[in-house]
């Protein structure tokens, strides 16, 4: 057999265990369906704890994912999860409709939920999703379209007034709420307004939030 042609043969099955190999050693696409965890097809928040557990916010409940097995846990009234936070393996903070809480590990590894809803309501908190969840030092935020609350591990309390959110986002040390006049951002115990007098600015219609002393965030409004 010529010499040429196991060269050739020899290169062309290098080449495809190569192509084998990097395939097998590369990141992998699971497309996971309804039936492999055994809820519903929409899912709202993805989020990972310390040890690599997953979590997803389901419209049956929330997901629970070791690498072997799902558990669904779902809330009161069937709610809705929108939002995940884990703070730890033990312990993971989630929102849905008209309502957010904590879960805690027990000694079975199964976790249990409480409520950190507050007795007196809010009129705006009726039909609010809580669809971001920000763990901070000051404590963890709730933020919904109508308001953001903050839970410092022993009480809940409302932190905004009665305008209209889009969403809490993360600067820095500081949250920024991207709301229909201004930027705010929370500070550690109160809130403070960063940007202009609540219209936006001529010609431009954004608004401009100092959120520390190197760092400088642009916040676009609904104006133009």
């Amino acid at each position: 057999m010529p010499i040429k042609f196991l060269y050739s043969l020899f290169c062309l099955l290098t080449g495809v265990l190569s192509a084998m190999s990097s395939r097998a050693a590369g990141p992998g696409v699971i497309n996971l369906l309804p039936s492999d965890y055994r809820a519903a097809n929409k899912n709202w928040a993805v989020a990972e704890d310390d040890a690599g557990t997953l979590y997803a916010g389901n419209d049956k409940g929330l997901l629970e994912f070791d690498g072997l097995q799902w558990r669904l846990y779902e809330l009161p009234r069937a709610s809705i999860v929108r939002s995940v936070a884990p703070l730890s393996h033990d312990v993971i903070f989630t929102g849905g409709f008209e309502e957010f809480g904590r879960w805690d590990r027990d000694a079975s590894g199964a976790l249990r939920y409480t409520s950190l809803v507050p007795a007196q309501r809010n009129p705006r908190f009726s039909d609010s999703d809580f669809w971001k969840i920000y763990i901070t030092p000051q404590g963890v935020l709730f933020q919904s379209f109508h308001g953001i609350y903050l839970y410092d591990y022993e009480r809940v309390r409302r932190l905004t007034g009665e305008m209209n959110m889009l969403f809490l986002l993360r600067a820095g040390d500081a949250a920024v709420k991207h709301i229909a006049k201004a930027a705010e951002h929370q500070t550690e115990d109160c809130q403070q307004r960063v940007a202009g007098d609540g219209q936006p600015d001529a010609g431009h219609g954004r608004q401009q939030a100092e959120v520390g002393q190197n760092d400088r965030v642009i916040i676009e409004t609904n104006h133009k």
